[in-house]
């Protein structure tokens, strides 16, 4: 059944994961662990409030929290074209979220250890990155049904029939190789550079964001 609040679930579910790296730093008799345990507490603050920022200000352009109505209100123009600040601000903040480069500073890997992971091996850190994988994946659906029209078609495609479920399959696959074109093309950021880029940029931005969409979102209605 469908959910008034949907995407503020799926962002609260999908925040969890974070902790998961938290407590598996923490528990390790690693003092490598513990550090990107805290890196991790420092990057989720910072990023989460931009985050949560550009979905408000989705659903002010929406009108709603429902993800079924943010992807119908799309029908007409995707909000990455309506809101391409908001978008921008979005990606750069999943990224962190989700710990991919150049965000990934949990893993310390310039350190010469596996940062949270150094004390796992086998099952258990096969586990733990796929969980990472798997929530780069959560996020690329995110990105596509807030921003990219879920499965909403191209106009360019006129009357031809495409089934819904292409175009958010087609969707999420563009926006994982963004993910990992990314993650060959950037260097890893320092610690101190990633806090300030959540803080000092990101935050203010997806305010000013939050402003344009709320303008927009008055004349849209």
């Amino acid at each position: 059944s469908r959910m008034d609040i949907s995407i503020l679930y799926m962002e609260a579910v999908s925040g969890l994961a974070i902790f998961g790296t938290f407590m598996a730093g923490w528990g390790s008799s690693s003092k490598y662990a513990v550090l990107a345990a805290f890196r991790n507490i420092a990057k989720m603050i910072g990023y989460e409030v931009p985050l949560g920022i550009s979905i408000i200000s989705v659903a002010v352009m929406a009108h709603s929290l429902d993800i079924v109505e943010i992807v119908e209100a799309q029908s007409s123009i995707w909000f990455i074209i309506a809101q391409p600040l908001g978008f921008v601000v979005f990606f750069i903040a999943l990224l962190a979220d989700v710990g991919r480069i150049p965000f990934d500073q949990t893993e310390a890997e310039e350190e010469l250890v596996a940062g949270w992971a150094t004390e796992y091996s086998g099952m258990r850190w096969g586990l733990a990155f796929f969980a990472e994988y798997f929530h780069a994946v959560v996020g690329c659906f995110m990105i596509t049904l807030i921003f990219l029209g879920g499965w909403n078609g191209l106009p360019i495609v006129g009357n031809l029939y495409i089934p819904g479920i292409f175009w958010v399959i087609a969707k999420v696959i563009i926006v994982m190789m963004v993910f990992i074109w990314i993650r060959a093309a950037l260097p890893r950021y320092r610690i101190d550079q990633v806090i300030d880029i959540g803080w000092k940029v990101l935050i203010p931005l997806a305010l000013l964001n939050l402003v344009w969409s709320t303008i927009i979102g008055l004349w849209w209605a």
